[in-house]
């Protein structure tokens, strides 16, 4: 994530939109996040676990420091990749506190499997908003209060663009084409469960205290 701004100038001069198919500034900028998504399952558990409000509060309290710090001094290239980890770890230690049983977590356990139409839409909905934007004359009036714009735009935006990648998902979804957002089988592995935790199921009792899944749901 760190090294993206600095590989894009070298690379952006190879291939330009809609042409770049390799996208390598792009797979910088996320290979780190994906790879914790795949092989930090047990770290995120970890960190969910432990929930004290002392840790994430401090966290917070860096986070909006570093930010104030990076905005006003323009480091976005060295602190960009240390906010997305306090970001991360604070959103861990607040989704923890959330019962996943209730209708709020079957909430976000719908939408968190639904990731994908998300990511793969997403940029086209904004791109067809700043389309419009340009295309309505509003682009001089958010250009006159930036500050604003960026403090009332994005959050009145991201509701209607996830319900909107949503819906557009699930309609491929109940089309012809459905493969278009499910992985090929031979990319798909199945996971066997942990010694301990399957142990617990089949005794009736919870997963150990250092299975990956232990107090996720409590």
């Amino acid at each position: 994530s760190a090294l993206s701004p600095l590989v894009q100038p070298y690379t952006q001069g190879l291939l330009t939109e809609p042409f770049d198919a390799a996208k390598i500034p792009s797979v910088l900028g996320n290979f780190l996040w994906f790879y914790l998504g795949v092989h930090g399952t047990a770290l995120w558990a970890r960190f969910s676990r432990r929930r004290n409000y002392a840790l994430p509060a401090l966290a917070a309290a860096l986070y909006i420091a570093l930010y104030a710090g990076m905005t006003m001094f323009r480091l976005e290239l060295l602190l960009e990749t240390l906010l997305s980890c306090l970001a991360l770890f604070v959103t861990a230690q607040l989704v923890s506190r959330i019962n996943m049983d209730s209708r709020a977590g079957r909430g976000l356990r719908r939408v968190g499997s639904q990731t994908l139409p998300v990511y793969i839409f997403h940029i086209v909905l904004i791109s067809a908003l700043s389309a419009v934007v340009k295309l309505t004359g509003l682009m001089p009036l958010l250009q006159s209060s930036p500050g604003v714009a960026a403090a009332v735009v994005p959050p009145l935006l991201v509701l209607p663009t996830i319900l909107l990648c949503l819906t557009a998902g699930s309609l491929i979804k109940r089309s012809p084409f459905p493969w278009l957002l499910e992985a090929p089988s031979f990319l798909v592995a199945t996971r066997k469960p942990k010694q301990d935790a399957a142990a617990g199921a089949d005794n009736g009792r919870e997963p150990a205290a250092d299975s990956p899944n232990a107090g996720l749901n409590r």
